[in-house]
C-alpha cells in the first residue's frame, strides 16, 4: 500500500493524471480482497454480538425475543443483502419459491432499492428517472466501450509510436473498459425491478382469481 501511495504522490506532482488513474485502478483490482474481507468482517461482528447477547442470562424474555427478530433480521441482509422486516422476508421467499426458479433472488437483491412492502405485498416503483436512467447508462457504456476500441486500435495505426506512447494509450483503453463495466452495472437493478414487476404481476392476479374461485364456491 505504501508503495502504491509513494506512486500517486509521483503522478500527482509530475501532474500526470492518465497514470494516476491507472495506478489507482490497478490498486483498487488489487486490494479488493482485503476490502471485501474486511467488510464482510464488519458484519459478521454484528451478527456474533446479538449472538452473545443472546447468551446473557440477566436479559428479560421481551428483550431476547427482540434480539431473536434482530439476528433473523442481520442474517437475512448478510444472506440477501437486503434490510427487510419479518412480513416482508416471508413475502420475498414466497414469491421467490412461487416464480419457480424463473425468478433467481439475484433480481431482489439487485432491485431492493426499487422494491417496497405495502399492504402485506411487495410493489416495484420505477419511476422516469429510473427508466431515463436505464437507457443513459446503456449509451453511455456503448460509447465508452467505442472509445476503448479506438485506444486498443491506435498504437497498431498510428506510426511511429514509442512504448511508453502505446502503454499510455493501453492503459487508458483498460480505464474505459473498467468505465463501461461501471455503467452497464448500473443498468442491473432496473433490468432486474422489470422481470420482478412482471413476475409478480402474474402472481398475483393468479392469487386473486384463485381467492375469487373460492369466494364464488
Amino acid at each position: 500500500m505504501l508503495e502504491i501511495a509513494n506512486k500517486i504522490a509521483d503522478a500527482i506532482q509530475s501532474g500526470n493524471i492518465l497514470w494516476l488513474a491507472v495506478i489507482l485502478m490497478v490498486g483498487l483490482i488489487g486490494n479488493y480482497p482485503r476490502i471485501s474481507e474486511y467488510l464482510e468482517g464488519r458484519k459478521r461482528q454484528r451478527i456474533k454480538r446479538i449472538m452473545e447477547a443472546l447468551d446473557c442470562t440477566h436479559l428479560d424474555d421481551q428483550f431476547k425475543d427482540f434480539l431473536k427478530h434482530e439476528l433473523s433480521r442481520e442474517y437475512f441482509l448478510y444472506v440477501a443483502q437486503i434490510p427487510a422486516e419479518k412480513e416482508y422476508r416471508e413475502e420475498l421467499i414466497r414469491l421467490h419459491k412461487l416464480s419457480k426458479g424463473e425468478l433467481p433472488f439475484l433480481h431482489f437483491r439487485r432491485a431492493s432499492r426499487h422494491l417496497k412492502f405495502e399492504g402485506g405485498q411487495v410493489a416495484v416503483n420505477l419511476d422516469l428517472s429510473d427508466k431515463i436512467g436505464y437507457y443513459m447508462n446503456f449509451a453511455v457504456s456503448i460509447f465508452f466501450g467505442l472509445v476503448a476500441l479506438v485506444m486498443f486500435m491506435m498504437p497498431a495505426f498510428v506510426q511511429p509510436i514509442s512504448f511508453v506512447q502505446a502503454l499510455s494509450l493501453y492503459g487508458l483503453g483498460a480505464l474505459f473498459v473498467v468505465m463501461v463495466i461501471f455503467f452497464l452495472s448500473q443498468t442491473f437493478s432496473v433490468y432486474s425491478a422489470k422481470r420482478i414487476k412482471s413476475h409478480i404481476a402474474e402472481i398475483y392476479n393468479n392469487q386473486l382469481n384463485d381467492d375469487a374461485a373460492s369466494g364464488a364456491c
